[in-house]
């Protein structure tokens, strides 16, 4: 179950990636081996946390060039609590379950796991989807 901090950024997001995040941990949280604690690391950013991101290597955009712009945002960072940001193993464990989820809904998604210069926790929704759900 989302904690309180992970709702409030959720909330800035999207609402197919809050219904994709939602289900994501519900169906984490009924884990009967091995429950896992997602936690949102980041909906949307303001001018401010944008620049302070690409300052600290943790964006290659400015403001307002990146997904988590927009308001709502259609980018959301996530990761398995509590964080461990070397845990590559667990990251790629994760994008392929919200991968996975996405597609039994339908949310069409693309995932930073997978690009050129890799950023595990980022999801966001596809061209495609934004204007569908426009």
């Amino acid at each position: 179950m989302l904690g309180a901090v992970s709702e409030r950024r959720l909330a800035t997001c999207h609402p197919k990636i809050q219904l994709l995040i939602r289900e994501v941990d519900r169906r984490l949280s009924l884990r009967t081996r091995q429950p896992f604690d997602l936690t949102v690391v980041c909906g949307h950013r303001g001018q401010a946390e944008q620049e302070q991101a690409y300052r600290d290597g943790n964006s290659e955009k400015h403001w307002p060039d990146s997904r988590h712009n927009t308001m709502p945002s259609t980018a959301v960072d996530v990761g398995i609590y509590p964080l461990d940001w070397n845990d590559r193993e667990l990251f790629m464990f994760l994008i392929g379950y919200i991968l996975a989820v996405s597609e039994d809904m339908g949310i069409e998604i693309e995932v930073g796991a997978l690009w050129r210069k890799r950023d595990r926790p980022h999801i966001q929704l596809t061209e495609r989807e934004i204007a569908e759900a426009a």
